[in-house]
C-alpha cells in the first residue's frame, strides 16, 4: 500500500482544526453581527432595561444580575454558548489524551500539604477543626447509635483523586466524586480576601453585641436566643478536596479561619449557640453532606433543628414540642420532601443540566432521611423569629412541617425575606419596628454558615447605605437589633 503524502496529512490535520474553531465560533460570530434581539415592545413585563454601572452596583451584586439578565433577553445565543462550553470541557476532560497528561501531573498527596492553622496554641488533639475520629468504632459504631450503619459506610470510603471531568462555573469535582462549590474551599484554606480580612476584634464585637441582645430579650420581652452556626461541606470532608485545585494557590501558613475565631469568642461569652460541627461528634453522625449537595443532608439539618428546640425547651419559658431521629431510611434517588435547601443533587444539576444526557455523571450510593418521633405533642407553637441563609430555610421547614412553631423568616441581612409584616422590616421602617416585631415571640434563632461569619459592622439604621454592603452580611440585622434595644434602655 502506498504511504500517505506527508505533506498532504499535514494540512489535512490544519484543516480540521480551523473547521473544528470555525464550528466553535459560529454562534458567537453570529451573534456579533446580529447585535442584540429587539425585544417584543408589546410585551412590557418582559423588557430588561441595562442599568448604568456604578461602584455599589457592582459591589452589592445588583449590576452582575442586572446585567446576566439583561445580556440573557437580548442575546439569545447565551445558553447555547454556556452549554456548548460545557460539553466541550467535559468532552475534553473525559478523553483519553486529557487524562493522560492529567496522570503526569500529579502531585503528592493532599495529606502532605499544610492544613489551615490553629487558633489555639493547644495540641492539635483538642483542636476544634480536627474531624477525624479519634476512635471511631467506640464513638460512631457503637450499635446503640442509630447512624452506626450509615457511618459505617462513610469510614469505608476511601478519598481518590479525580480522573477526567474536574467540573465546571464553580462547581468542582473533589475527591471520590464529592461536589464542592469553591467558595467553600476557598474560606476553609484561605485562599481569597473574602476571609483573610476577617478580623478577631469584629467578630468579638458581634459576640459582644449578641450577649447583649440575648440579656435584653430575656429581660424585657421573655424571649429566648439561639445563635447557630452551620456547617461548610469542606469542615466536615476537607480529605475529599482535590489536589487540581489546592496547587492553585500557595499555602497561606498564618490563615485563621472566621469559625475558630468566632468559637473562640463564644467559648467565653455567656451567648447560648449551638455549632453544628461539634454536635454531630457528640451524637455521633458523620455523614452530614451528599456528594451531590452544596447543603447539609436531611439527616444534619434534622439534628441540628432538633437541638435548637432542645435549648428552647432548656432555657425558654413555655411548653414546646421537642423531636427525635429514632430510626434512619434510605434510598437510591435523592430526597425530595418539600424542604426548602436540602435538596440532595443542587449543585449537581447546576453542574449537569447544561451538559445533557453524558455519561459518567456523580451520584451517591444512597440518600438518607429520618423517621421522627415527637414528644410534648400538646404543646401549643411558639412564636418564632429566623434569621439566616440558605441553610436556615431547612430549619424553617422542620419548624413548620410539625408545626413546632409559627415562623417569620428574614433572609440573611433583609434583602429578600418572608414574615407576616408585609414588608415592615427594619430596613424599611427604621430601627423602632422592632418594638412591634418582638411584641409576641418566644424565640429568636440566628443562623449563620462557617463561609458567611463578618467581622464588619453598620450603624444598624442606614440600610440604603453602609448596611447594605454585602461584606457586613447577617451582622446587619444584629446591628439593628442592638441599636434599637439601646435607644429604648
Amino acid at each position: 500500500m502506498k504511504k500517505p503524502n506527508g505533506h498532504f496529512v499535514y494540512i489535512l490535520k490544519w484543516v480540521c482544526v480551523w473547521l473544528f474553531f470555525a464550528v466553535l465560533s459560529f454562534p458567537l460570530t453570529l451573534m456579533i453581527l446580529n447585535g442584540p434581539e429587539k425585544p417584543n415592545e408589546t410585551l412590557a413585563e418582559s423588557v430588561v432595561e441595562l442599568q448604568p454601572f456604578s461602584v455599589r452596583a457592582y459591589v452589592t451584586g445588583t449590576f452582575h444580575e442586572n446585567f446576566d439578565a439583561w445580556f440573557s433577553k437580548h442575546f439569545s445565543y447565551r445558553n447555547e454558548m454556556v452549554s456548548l462550553h460545557r460539553n466541550i470541557l467535559y468532552r475534553w476532560e473525559m478523553s483519553k489524551l486529557s487524562i493522560a497528561v492529567q496522570d503526569l501531573l500529579l502531585l503528592p498527596d493532599k495529606n502532605d500539604l499544610p492544613k489551615p492553622p490553629l487558633y489555639s496554641d493547644d495540641d492539635a488533639q483538642t483542636d476544634p477543626t480536627d474531624h477525624t475520629p479519634k476512635d471511631p468504632e467506640a464513638i460512631y459504631t457503637d450499635p446503640d447509635n442509630i447512624y452506626a450503619e450509615v457511618n459505617r459506610l462513610q469510614l469505608a470510603q476511601q478519598p481518590v483523586e479525580p480522573v477526567g471531568f474536574k467540573g465546571s462555573d464553580g462547581i468542582l469535582v473533589g475527591r471520590s466524586g464529592y461536589l464542592f462549590q469553591d467558595a467553600y474551599i476557598d474560606e476553609y484554606y484561605g485562599f481569597t480576601s473574602d476571609y483573610t480580612s476577617i478580623t478577631k476584634e469584629g467578630i468579638d464585637q458581634t459576640v459582644r453585641q449578641l450577649e447583649y441582645i440575648q440579656e435584653e430579650l430575656w429581660d424585657r420581652y421573655d424571649i429566648t436566643m439561639v445563635y447557630v452556626i452551620s456547617p461548610n461541606k469542606v469542615s466536615m470532608y476537607d480529605e475529599y478536596v482535590s489536589q487540581y485545585y489546592l496547587r492553585r494557590y500557595p499555602p497561606n501558613e498564618g490563615y485563621v479561619r472566621p469559625v475558630d475565631m468566632l468559637r473562640d469568642s463564644l467559648q467565653d461569652s455567656e451567648v447560648i449557640y449551638l455549632d453544628s460541627v461539634e454536635h454531630y461528634k457528640k451524637i455521633g453522625l458523620l455523614n452530614t453532606f451528599t456528594k451531590t449537595g452544596t447543603h447539609w443532608n436531611h439527616l444534619a439539618s434534622f439534628e441540628t433543628t432538633a437541638e435548637i428546640i432542645r435549648l428552647y425547651e432548656k432555657y425558654g419559658s413555655k411548653s414546646v414540642k421537642t423531636m427525635d431521629s429514632i430510626r434512619v431510611f434510605s434510598q437510591k434517588d435523592p430526597v425530595s420532601d418539600g424542604s426548602n435547601t436540602s435538596d440532595d443533587a443542587d449543585i449537581y444539576h447546576i453542574l449537569y443540566d447544561a451538559l445533557g444526557d453524558v455519561p459518567g455523571k456523580i451520584m451517591d450510593d444512597a440518600y438518607y432521611y429520618s423517621e421522627v418521633a415527637l414528644k410534648n405533642t400538646k404543646a401549643a407553637p411558639i412564636s418564632i423569629l429566623l434569621q439566616g441563609g440558605s441553610f436556615a430555610t431547612d430549619i424553617d421547614y422542620y419548624l413548620r412541617k410539625y408545626d413546632i412553631g409559627e415562623v417569620r423568616y428574614i433572609h440573611y441581612n433583609g434583602i429578600r425575606h418572608r414574615n407576616t409584616w408585609e414588608g415592615e422590616d427594619p430596613w424599611s421602617r427604621g430601627i423602632m419596628i422592632w418594638e412591634s416585631i418582638l411584641a409576641d415571640l418566644d424565640l429568636i434563632i440566628f443562623e449563620v454558615n462557617e463561609n458567611y461569619i463578618r467581622s464588619k459592622h453598620c450603624s444598624g439604621n442606614d440600610w440604603q447605605g453602609e448596611c447594605g454592603d454585602h461584606t457586613i452580611g447577617s451582622n446587619a440585622t444584629y446591628d439593628s437589633l442592638y441599636a434599637f434595644l439601646k435607644a429604648t434602655e
